[in-house]
């Protein structure tokens, strides 16, 4: 019997079967790959790189989106972007940095430093925190994602400019994108 990957995962809220767009990503490559997974509820704190998603692969831990999709590529003889030309890998690749090192980082600005989006969004992970943890848990939450937008350099710039830059990369999307269904084929 095949030993199931277990994807450590944030979990759903907010409508959504799971939170986490880097954890939809992993799960969607498992998927497409055909390789068979459970997901189970993951902490930060007991992944190799501090961050979720990670797998557990034959007693083996991977963590981050794009270091699991190589693992499963590699291990199960896999190739996620099969069919595309080398100029495709290439554009694919792009826009999948742009995405998740300049666009997750603007669209974070909004989730989380605007007080009356995070009061809609994140402050809510904490609803089922006692209630006198909650504000203290949300400001170190809050220091936390800060100190990382500002570390990218997202951060120092006005909100203006942070909205330039991110409807600059949702502009771009939508040109390659067009009529087309999905970005890179069907």
């Amino acid at each position: 019997m095949t030993k199931l990957i277990t994807l450590y995962a944030c979990g759903e809220g907010f409508g959504l079967p799971e939170v986490s767009p880097y954890v939809t990503k992993s799960e969607i490559h498992l998927r497409m790959a055909g390789v068979p997974y459970v997901k189970v509820q993951g902490w930060r704190e007991d992944s190799p790189k501090g961050q979720l998603p990670y797998i557990e692969d034959a007693s083996e831990k991977i963590a981050d989106s794009t270091f699991i999709r190589g693992h499963i590529e590699a291990r199960y003889g896999v190739d996620l972007d099969a069919g595309l030309t080398t100029v495709e890998r290439a554009q694919a690749w792009a826009i999948e940095r742009m995405c998740e090192n300049h666009l997750a980082w603007t669209s974070g600005y909004f989730r989380f430093l605007l007080p009356e989006n995070f009061e809609k969004g994140p402050a809510h992970w904490f609803d089922t925190a006692p209630e006198t943890a909650r504000p203290v848990l949300k400001a170190q939450l809050l220091e936390a994602v800060s100190a990382n937008i500002r570390a990218v350099g997202v951060g120092r710039h006005s909100e203006a400019e942070i909205l330039a830059l991110a409807a600059r990369s949702l502009m771009a999307l939508d040109a390659l994108l067009a009529d087309k269904a999905f970005m890179m084929g069907d």
